[in-house]
């Protein structure tokens, strides 16, 4: 029984080490707030119950009561933890030395800790590009037209832009396999202002299928994707559509 038990322990162990920063880095600013000062607090709070186990361990609390001694040995804790050592506590015991000396090595690694994931989460370059809130789903004699509009919304270009167009069917006999859509022009040599992305549907695909049935639901997904002029990174943008949002007309020739 130990064997499993230990086992599960360790994948939620992985699971959480390695989906940690990741989740910092999509962390809303609030809750990353929220998270530093549990954990600053958490921290001193933990290293001011260690130094109290010792009443003689820090020098500049003569006399104090518990209270008055744990909170004291609270703002000490704090200013070991940032390094600062203002002079008027000071450990004196062979204990508090180690455990200051503990506690200034943590708070070196807490420090860079927030360090890394501060620069990560403000010098990752992100992608605003806008999609036009439908598609344009227009029947022609020679045939139909799916058209979605995008547009760079900053001042920097996308070399070597693409997009890719994936139909997804929410409900299949065939276990919601995805339907790629190739359009009229998938890549931009250089992605500035706006782009017009067009797909003339096939009868005979089962993605042109679905499309013109409108019986099956289904989510579609647009991914532009583009190298920044500037950092020199791929950023990308996306875009999912469902069945609703489909707008279908008649083109003009046909009234």
């Amino acid at each position: 029984m130990l064997v499993p038990r230990q086992a599960t322990h360790q994948r939620w162990l992985q699971s959480l080490q390695g989906d940690l920063y990741h989740k910092i880095i999509d962390m809303s600013g609030r809750r990353l707030l929220v998270c530093f000062i549990g954990s600053f607090s958490a921290l001193n709070l933990f290293f001011a119950a260690l130094y109290s186990l010792d009443p003689n361990g820090l020098g500049g609390t003569p006399n104090f009561p518990l209270g008055a001694r744990y909170l004291r040995a609270f703002f000490f804790s704090v200013d070991t933890l940032a390094t600062v050592g203002y002079g008027n506590v000071y450990p004196v015991s062979l204990y508090a030395n180690i455990l200051a000396v503990v506690e200034v090595a943590v708070g070196l690694l807490y420090v860079a800790l927030l360090t890394g994931c501060a620069f990560a989460r403000f010098s990752r370059p992100t992608a605003l590009i806008a999609f036009s809130e439908s598609v344009s789903l227009i029947t022609r004699p020679e045939g139909a037209v799916l058209t979605i509009h995008a547009a760079n919304q900053r001042s920097n270009t996308l070399f070597d832009a693409s997009v890719a167009i994936t139909l997804i069917p929410s409900s299949s006999d065939e276990g919601c396999i995805p339907h790629e859509l190739s359009s009229v022009r998938s890549t931009h040599p250089a992605f500035t202002r706006d782009w017009t992305i067009r797909h003339v549907i096939e009868p005979d695909s089962a993605g042109g299928r679905l499309l013109m049935s409108g019986d099956e639901p289904f989510t579609m997904l647009v991914v532009l994707s583009g190298t920044d002029n500037r950092t020199g990174q791929r950023l990308f943008g996306l875009k999912t559509y469902r069945l609703d949002e489909i707008n279908r007309k008649q083109s003009g020739h046909d009234q």
